[in-house]
């Protein structure tokens, strides 16, 4: 795998991590996709992704503290938390944990790529 053409995405649910990756090769991105944040953190070892959206809601271990994990691993690049409900507590909470941006689920990985100038 290219790390500079690599997404990826950490969520519990299956059917988003099929469509995340379908819409990423789609646009020329490889996406490696992780059912939990310790997954995730275990491959950070051994890669170094162009982004990471992470799920704000997991079971075990959830994206506001697997966002904190990722940036005590040293992953400096792009990070974006990824909620059904964003609101400015929880903005707010993200920004001071390390996170770069806060999105709603409802936008699409397309469009996140957009906004960080990764596709046009």
């Amino acid at each position: 795998m290219d790390a500079s053409r690599t997404l990826w995405l950490i969520d519990d649910d299956s059917l988003i991590r099929v469509l995340a990756s379908k819409q990423c090769a789609k646009m020329g991105y490889e996406m490696q996709a992780f059912e939990s944040g310790r997954d995730a953190i275990d491959a950070l070892q051994n890669a170094e992704p162009l982004l990471i959206v992470i799920d704000k809601e997991m079971p075990a271990m959830g994206g506001l503290e697997t966002g904190e994990a990722v940036r005590t691993k040293g992953f400096q690049g792009p990070m974006i938390l990824w909620t059904a409900s964003p609101n400015q507590e929880v903005t707010a909470t993200a920004l001071d944990t390390g996170f770069d941006r806060v999105l709603s689920k409802a936008v699409s990985l397309k469009d996140i790529l957009a906004e960080l100038g990764l596709v046009a």
